[in-house]
């Protein structure tokens, strides 16, 4: 079943381990705000449609966005900035540009280094979030608030079950090798429902 427009919103951050807490805060926040988390990963890791079909594609289809752009530094042994994440920025920017009902949030660990590494965003508010999961899932939820499709929670009823939910989801990207993201969406679903 599609999710609808609506509450739909596309998360566009790293999917890696080191991010693995952060996105288990948007997940949480988002669920518990009654949004319905979408990702390419939805459709499985070796889809044929292309993954960057898949992106518009979504995108398309959610009213809102997260964009995570922590990690616009070089890592690695070549020094490489990741690029994704700043592009699907933009892309979301222009859906934007023609729909102004369309909302999005844009995230960074610091409020420092975006305004040097992407200085075309000026003007642009972001949520800093100071490489805290909780400080992260507090922000998402006190701007959720504001989004016509989000219900209005206390964020201090989701802190606790973080721990619990990155649990749950480290267990199934373990059991699958992967993220699957249903099985993620289902175990912050289940927590969600049975500890508030």
């Amino acid at each position: 079943m599609v999710p609808p427009y609506e509450v739909s919103v596309f998360i566009n951050c790293p999917f890696d381990d080191d991010f693995n807490p952060f996105l288990d805060a948007i997940l949480l926040a988002a669920v518990a705000c009654g949004l319905d988390p979408r990702s390419p990963d939805e459709l499985g890791p070796w889809h044929p449609k292309p993954r960057l079909e898949r992106i518009q594609d979504l995108m398309k289809a959610s009213k809102y966005s997260i964009h995570d752009l922590s990690r616009l530094r070089g890592e690695g042994d070549d020094n490489f900035a990741r690029m994704n994440m700043p592009f699907e920025l933009g892309m979301a920017r222009g859906l934007w540009l023609s729909d102004p009902a369309r909302d999005m949030i844009v995230l960074t660990d610091t409020t420092y280094d975006l305004p040097v590494a992407l200085s075309d965003l000026g003007g642009l508010d972001v949520l800093p979030y100071g490489s805290d999961p909780s400080l992260m899932l507090r922000r998402l939820v006190g701007q959720f608030a504001f989004w016509p499709g989000a219900t209005d929670i206390d964020p201090n009823r989701l802190l606790p079950l973080l721990p619990e939910v990155h649990a749950a989801n480290g267990a199934v990207r373990e059991e699958y090798e992967m993220r699957h993201w249903k099985k993620m969406l289902l175990a912050v679903d289940g927590i969600v429902k049975r500890r508030l």
